[in-house]
């Protein structure tokens, strides 16, 4: 995989997420209908990636809400 462990990718997820975030409340906060669906866009845009590079890096498996030192499939250690 191109990244380097599934906590580089969980730290890239949570800033999609404070960013879709802030988009939307300036959004609804300045009444603005086309920044509310970009904040709306980049939030479903985390959810695509969560789902596609959450992964554990040696069964491939999605790790869910997992957020532990070792894979709940296979046991190997996160790095």
């Amino acid at each position: 995989m191109w990244y380097e462990s599934p906590r580089t990718v969980r730290k890239v997820i949570a800033g999609i997420a404070v960013t879709g975030c802030m988009i939307l409340l300036l959004g609804m906060w300045l009444n603005r209908a086309p920044l509310i669906v970009l904040g709306f866009v980049v939030l479903c845009g985390g959810s695509i990636f969560n789902l596609l590079f959450y992964r554990c890096p040696y069964c491939e498996k999605h790790l869910g809400r997992s957020n532990g030192e070792y894979c709940p499939y296979c046991g190997s250690k996160m790095e």
